[in-house]
């Protein structure tokens, strides 16, 4: 497998590990000083991982849309980051249909559809301070 194709995974991979990380970081802080983290945790985790989705984005897009851009040379057609890899062969179409398509779908379409539909749900508070807080 190319060496591109390791680094893609841990792109599509990062954003979930660190939410991750910090969802135990955030929980564990709430259960240390509960007086100070338990009414934030929530908020905070929100947060947090938000700030991930917005970072991520035009990262985990233009990998995605890169790992289904082929070139055509001498009559094959190769993926345009990495010319050692043949399009659709037995090496790309796995990758192509279980990580970059869905990536796009999910994560290219997906991301900007929910904060499109939780701003159409909350158009009414989207002034109030939690809402601001939360979400930026």
């Amino acid at each position: 497998m190319s060496s591109y194709f390791y680094s893609m995974i841990l792109v599509f991979i990062l954003p979930f590990a660190l939410s991750a990380f910090f969802s135990v970081f955030w929980f564990a802080l709430s259960r240390i000083n509960p007086s100070r983290f338990k009414e934030t945790y929530k908020r905070s985790l929100v947060s947090t991982i938000f700030i991930f989705l917005y970072l991520f984005y035009p990262i985990i897009s233009s990998t995605a849309f890169e790992g289904l851009n082929c070139i055509e040379i001498e009559d094959k057609k190769y993926l345009k980051v990495d010319l050692s890899v043949e399009c659709w062969s037995k090496e790309h179409t796995p990758i192509a249909l279980f990580l970059c398509i869905p990536a796009v779908l999910i994560y290219t379409i997906g991301v900007p559809l929910f904060v499109f539909v939780f701003l159409s749900k909350n158009k009414k508070r989207l002034e109030d301070k939690e809402i601001i807080i939360k979400f930026g």
